[in-house]
């Protein structure tokens, strides 16, 4: 009888031996659709356990909640509004932040690379449209990756 992974069939595990970070199934799980996703920004960019930022208005840290209407969080004292994608490749971007973090996940866990019009078929959007993404995410990356090497040499 063949060897399998420990545990539920419905909550599969990773094997020890797989080079990836995470599995498509744990990427699906994390981050299930854009709410997820903004509330990952959020966190990442501005507040870490999610809800006390600092308030440039109020000039001191605040709770933030999220604001139902628009992707941004809102200070419960003084109302201003943050947009956690200002700044970033998601910016004026039409296309989902599921969709972009999909796309990161799948650059970044091929070990050959991925062209764009893979990237088109898996993520269900024009050529041009996951060509572009793909031009910002690497962009993206090799600024991280320069960052990294000049903090390297001191």
């Amino acid at each position: 009888m063949p060897e399998r992974a420990p545990g539920h069939r419905n909550n599969p595990v990773r094997r020890r031996s797989s080079e990836s970070d995470l599995s498509l199934m744990e990427f699906m799980r994390e981050f299930p659709d854009d709410a997820a996703c903004l509330d990952r920004l959020w966190r990442d960019r501005f507040a870490p356990d999610g809800h006390t930022a600092f308030c440039p208005k109020c000039e001191r840290d605040r709770r933030f909640h999220r604001t139902k209407t628009r992707a941004s969080y809102t200070c419960d004292s003084c109302g201003l509004h943050i947009h956690p994608q200002k700044g970033t490749i998601f910016e004026r971007s039409s296309t989902s932040l599921h969709l972009w973090f999909y796309a990161m996940y799948l650059m970044a866990s091929t070990r050959c690379g991925i062209s764009a019009k893979q990237m088109e078929r898996e993520i269900g959007v024009t050529y041009k449209q996951a060509h572009k993404m793909m031009k910002r995410i690497r962009t993206l990356m090799g600024r991280r990756r320069d960052t990294a090497q000049r903090r390297r040499r001191g």
